[in-house]
């Protein structure tokens, strides 16, 4: 859970520490993090203490009182360690990874051997289990051999690595600098099929912001897919891609995160269905303690997967 958070956390961490490095950063984030969950624990128990709650919610405050805050409050995730994660050496270009699927998921050099375990962890192994509420994928909502994907956030690369053998082309937004050179490595393999864009994704364009129907306007490759995890600009971002939503030749397929910010899984569902796009919600909830607005009912459905036809 921690490696999801670190990617979070630096958000809530004094701007001041940053040049510290990294390592030092996500000593201070993970501090944070921890504060964070110490003072949330109590307030989530008291809101819904004597209120009537569904089988769906009984199951997570179960979970709370006897193992604490969790990102992911459900036991059933929690049966792998970060600790079996087995980190390997690639002594050709100096960095750690991971096996995917038979297929190498490269870490920046400045990342730990624990923090590379905590941060898959965390990234595939609880978000993207069959039963976790932050899965991007289902046996009925998945990509196809025709898909042009579009990766908004892609960070180590985990989402587009599990789908690049199936899919007509990957693109990867991810502006990082700590990224790139491991984003590299993962997908040379894939170099005719995957665009790395190292930009952040808004509603305008300029020197280090695109818009999604900016760069692809003119593009003969239209986009037929995207995910969108990008820690609680996913309204933004979409508002940047209302041609591509709303055109016959566009995208039929999306998967976007609704757990950063309070009112995503309303506004983000009704924005999608707008454009065209029947909605269902991830089953379960998770606990997001990290944005400004935090309020109750404080349980948050992680992703709304959306279709065409």
């Amino acid at each position: 859970m921690l490696g999801k958070l670190l990617s979070i956390g630096r958000n809530i961490t004094p701007r001041c520490l940053m040049p510290l490095g990294h390592k030092a950063a996500d000593i201070m984030v993970e501090m944070a993090v921890r504060r964070k969950h110490r003072r949330a624990l109590p307030q989530i128990l008291d809101y819904y203490e004597g209120r009537s709650v569904t089988e769906e919610q009984r199951e997570v405050l179960d979970y709370l009182r006897k193992h604490g805050f969790n990102l992911f409050p459900y036991a059933r995730l929690h049966t792998k360690k970060a600790s079996d994660v087995q980190v390997f050496l690639d002594e050709n270009v100096v960095l750690s990874y991971v096996m995917l699927d038979g297929k190498r998921l490269y870490y920046p050099a400045d990342l730990t051997r624990a923090a590379i375990q905590e941060g898959f962890h965390g990234e595939q192994l609880l978000s993207q289990h069959p039963e976790s509420p932050h899965r991007y994928l289902t046996d009925d909502f998945n990509v196809q051999a025709d898909d042009i994907v579009v990766d908004c956030g892609a960070a180590e690369g985990n989402f587009a690595l599990d789908v690049v053998d199936k899919v007509k082309k990957v693109y990867l937004f991810e502006p990082a600098e700590r990224w790139q050179k491991p984003l590299n490595a993962t997908f040379a393999p894939w170099k005719d099929k995957v665009v790395i864009v190292r930009k952040f994704l808004s509603d305008e364009t300029n020197e280090s912001n695109v818009s999604l129907d900016d760069y692809f306007a003119g593009n003969s490759e239209v986009p037929t897919m995207i995910k969108m995890d990008i820690e609680g600009y996913e309204a933004r971002a979409l508002q940047s891609a209302q041609r591509l939503l709303r055109a016959e030749r566009g995208i039929r397929k999306a998967v976007v995160c609704t757990y950063h910010r309070q009112d995503d899984e309303q506004y983000l569902g009704a924005f999608l269905r707008e454009c065209g796009f029947q909605t269902r919600t991830s089953k379960g909830f998770m606990l997001f303690v990290y944005d400004d607005d935090v309020k109750p009912p404080y349980l948050r459905r992680g992703i709304i997967r959306a279709m065409k036809g």
